[in-house]
């Protein structure tokens, strides 16, 4: 689960739903502990009996999170940052325009779609943004998560639009 931090409230609690359905079916969520979209996964998910998440954070300490279930990972003090890191590059479309934080954050977007060791894409992403009106494309830091899925050819499941 991945979106806007400034998804409605309404899609907020359907994304909420949907993280404690798929967890009780035994999916492995995938997140970056954001407010808004992102925190839906984690409320989700409490109180499943074995419920398995991934909890990628750009830096330690990033919106407060304690470092413990569901799995956080601290994504620069992974082993193959760097090699996250190009993919990120790569994939975003002003890459000299991102700040050293931004970059971390767009670099954290790469393992909640490639996975912990970058050979595991994800099956599908749902997740809620406004669209850029190029193809699948949406607007925000979603954005590079949402264009690698696309390359990766996993299929987007964007909440903004009501027939999804």
């Amino acid at each position: 689960m991945i979106g806007s931090r400034e998804t409605p409230q309404h899609i907020l609690d359907i994304m909420i739903k949907l993280a404690n359905k798929l967890a009780t079916q035994g999916w492995i969520g995938r997140s970056g502990g954001a407010n808004g979209a992102d925190q839906c996964l984690e409320d989700g998910i409490l109180g499943v009996v074995g419920a398995k998440a991934e909890i990628y954070l750009p830096w330690r300490g990033f919106n407060d999170k304690l470092n413990k279930f569901p799995p956080y990972y601290i994504t620069p003090k992974i082993d193959h940052y760097k090699e996250a890191e190009v993919i990120a590059e790569n994939t975003h479309p002003n890459w000299a325009a991102c700040s050293r934080g931004a970059r971390a954050l767009h670099t954290r977007n790469v393992y909640q779609l490639l996975g912990l060791d970058l050979n595991t894409p994800s099956k599908f992403v749902v997740c809620w943004a406004k669209p850029t009106g190029d193809g699948n494309n949406v607007k925000g830091g979603t954005g590079t998560a949402v264009r690698l899925g696309i390359s990766h050819g996993v299929e987007i499941k964007n909440l903004y639009h009501q027939d999804v």
